[in-house]
């Protein structure tokens, strides 16, 4: 009859005597077909990866970029009031978004954005030249 010591590594045998008890060793996983599917999960990471990380590039001439300069467009600190004076009436306008409030007034070569009611911002619009 074996009584099993407070000790785990040690058990009393029927005879009283200590005697340590052997352990089994656990089953590992195998390491090989572990590293294995890493390897391939990360390889299907870098494949897909690439595939997105291509992109379209746009050129300009040097030339075109100046052409568009001699375009008027509102100016900042206009107010709605002067653009409207100053340009007509927008094409489009685009409500209010957001907190402060911010509006887009589209006219045909350019648009204006607003901030309340005055200007922050004026873009103008690509114009292709070989159509």
């Amino acid at each position: 009859m074996k009584r099993v010591f407070p000790h785990p590594m040690i058990t009393l045998s029927s005879l009283g005597k200590a005697r340590p008890t052997r352990r089994r060793k656990r089953a590992t996983p195998n390491r090989g077909i572990c590293s294995l599917g890493l390897v391939f999960t990360l390889g299907l990471a870098a494949l897909n990866l690439s595939h997105s990380a291509q992109a379209e590039t746009v050129k300009v001439p040097v030339g075109q970029q100046q052409a568009a300069s001699h375009i008027a467009k509102p100016g900042k600190g206009m107010d709605m009031a002067a653009v409207k004076s100053q340009f007509g009436d927008p094409i489009k306008e685009s409500p209010a978004k957001g907190t402060p409030p911010i509006t887009r007034w589209e006219y045909e070569q350019f648009s204006v954005f607003f901030e309340s009611d005055i200007v922050i911002h004026s873009v103008l619009k690509f114009q292709r030249s070989d159509r």
